[in-house]
């Protein structure tokens, strides 16, 4: 895993930009970015919106920047492949290929908002000929193991989901919350249990098991207040013609 100094020099340097370039853009000093590549300056200690303007200017993420990207790479791809109908998750689960897998996943992540998965960001941040890498996306040739070990630790795709098409831990268990009504409210919890090492299955049973009590207690409810109510006042009867 890269540091965060040798992450943002990578980054500079895959764009072909100079300190000095990096400095008219966002206004830092060239030395000051300097010294937080050699890592002379702790990242820990760098004002948030330097943070920002890095991010900004060189069009990643500040996490990307500081290394947290597999975490996030994983929580991002977990819900693109909740979210996807039937149809197009057994189309991924057919892919039959690393560099297939691959160009699909550079493509959600950039539909979900990181342009730092660009095949040309990506061709010049591993040090792959821009020709090669397309070929390896295409399915014409094979990705090497070394690059296929660096791009799971570098970028946090989950090395089962690119190498052997296995579906994250958690994905069925999304499909699950997504189809309930408050679904949103619960994925931050999901994630939290993934983080803990709740096995799936579990945490699956015990969704379904929520998920049940409280369509009982709904309805329940919906039935003790349909009986405190009643049917409503007795019409008077009618005693004949007046």
């Amino acid at each position: 895993m890269l540091s965060p100094g040798q992450r943002l020099r990578m980054v500079r340097e895959s764009q072909r930009q100079s300190l000095r370039d990096v400095e008219r853009a966002v206004g830092l000093h060239y030395s000051y970015i300097g010294a937080l590549e050699r890592e002379h300056k702790s990242f820990d200690r760098v004002r948030a919106e330097h943070l920002v303007a890095l991010a900004r200017h060189f069009g990643v993420s500040v996490d990307y920047l500081l290394g947290r990207v597999p975490p996030e790479t994983g929580r991002v791809l977990r819900l693109k492949m909740a979210r996807l109908k039937p149809a197009e998750l057994q189309a991924f689960r057919d892919l039959d290929r690393p560099g297939l897998r691959l160009r699909q996943i550079i493509t959600w992540m950039m539909e979900e908002g990181y342009p730092e998965f660009a095949p040309d960001r990506l061709a010049a941040y591993f040090r792959v000929p821009a020709d090669q890498l397309r070929d390896m996306l295409a399915g014409r040739t094979e990705i090497p193991d070394t690059l296929l070990a660096r791009l799971c630790e570098e970028t946090g795709i989950p090395e089962g989901l690119l190498k052997r098409g296995e579906m994250p831990p958690g994905v069925d268990v999304l499909r699950l919350l997504l189809a309930h009504p408050e679904a949103e409210a619960y994925i931050e919890t999901l994630h939290l249990a993934l983080r803990e090492g709740i096995p799936p299955r579990s945490l699956a049973h015990l969704v379904r098991s929520f998920i049940e009590a409280r369509a009982a207690a709904v309805s329940e409810g919906a039935s003790g207040l349909a009986a405190a109510t009643g049917p409503g006042e007795p019409k008077p009867a009618r005693t004949g013609a007046g």
